[in-house]
């Protein structure tokens, strides 16, 4: 069964050929480490074009064994320097599907009778049991979103991330927000979760938040009801709210400049606490200033902030919102 984890990045450091025989992929330094093997990867173009699906099978240091051409696509060359990311495909759904077990197979044998087993997705935090609906924000357009652009700045999405840029003018701020508000996120015993990807940013005289929050404006009221997350140049801060006061904390986590890909994931129990994880790891829980049950709505928010005379920006990849019904 595939590993297909959420827009891992790597990047090629010798040219990959498209002959048959071209199945040792070599990435940059570092780069094979961030791949669980076996994992489809696509190359990064921005483009809603076919391009050529490699299935990892194998990797050593920073050199990948690879099919090439799979799921009837054509092999292709990858130039050195190129960029590819690991891709769910209908294909790896299937391999998925195929590897769940049946019922019989989970409730005789080692398992026991009646035994229970615990299936849940990439997360912090196993859904199993829930009945969720999931939003997935995707890079594709900024359709549906409100967005603020200064003078000289953008805001766009081209089909692998959000991108949110700013001139060289202090303190002037680029952003979005979904016009539409996700109703009743805050249930008594209902589990609310938002998770995005930090890639590429700005780490000096720099701010920007990530949040879903009660409030559509840019800048939002940070004492609004809200989860999310904070930047002050390269620091990543927890940051919650309840209508009343804003709580912050340090993580201890640094961006680095250029590309992160950092999976940040929020988990709200309304009135009770709100869990921060940064690829998977708990890095806060704020048992104050948490929203409550009486929230009506949450707007997804997020901006970058020079706080110099020079440009700034903050890519996300896609956003993920999964409530409990």
């Amino acid at each position: 069964m595939d590993n297909q984890a959420n827009q891992v990045w790597v990047q090629v450091h010798a040219e990959l050929g498209d002959g048959a025989g071209d199945t040792s992929l070599v990435l940059k330094a570092g780069h094979g480490a961030r791949l669980t093997v076996p994992c489809k990867l696509t190359r990064a173009t921005g483009l809603r074009e076919a391009s050529e699906l490699l299935r990892a099978t194998a990797v050593t240091g920073d050199t990948v064994t690879v099919e090439r051409g799979v799921e009837g696509t054509t092999r292709e060359v990858h130039a050195a320097d190129s960029w590819l990311y690991v891709v769910l495909t209908a294909g790896g759904v299937k391999e998925v599907q195929d590897a769940v077990p049946t019922h019989a197979a989970l409730t005789t044998g080692t398992h026991g009778a009646g035994a229970e087993v615990l299936l849940h997705s990439n997360s912090s935090i196993p859904w199993n049991s829930r009945k969720i609906a999931t939003s997935v924000l995707s890079p594709v357009s900024v359709d549906g979103f409100t967005t603020v652009i200064p003078s000289g700045g953008d805001v766009a999405a081209n089909g692998w991330v959000f991108n949110m840029y700013v001139a060289a003018t202090i303190n002037h701020q680029a952003g979005l927000y979904t016009i539409a508000g996700y109703n009743n996120p805050a249930k008594t015993g209902k589990l609310f979760k938002f998770e995005t990807i930090f890639l590429n940013a700005h780490i000096t005289d720099v701010e920007t938040y990530t949040l879903m929050i009660h409030h559509n404006t840019i800048p939002p009221t940070m004492t609004k009801r809200h989860i999310g997350w904070t930047t002050v140049n390269a620091r990543l801060w927890a940051t919650s709210g309840d209508d009343t006061a804003q709580e912050t904390t340090d993580t201890g986590v640094d961006l680095v400049a250029g590309l992160n890909n950092v999976m940040a994931e929020v988990i709200l129990d309304p009135g009770v606490d709100v869990k921060f994880y940064l690829d998977g790891v708990l890095v806060a829980t704020h048992t104050t200033r948490v929203p409550g049950t009486d929230t009506e709505w949450l707007v997804f928010n997020a901006a970058v902030k020079t706080l110099a005379n020079t440009t700034k920006r903050l890519q996300l990849g896609r956003i993920v919102i999964n409530q409990d019904i």
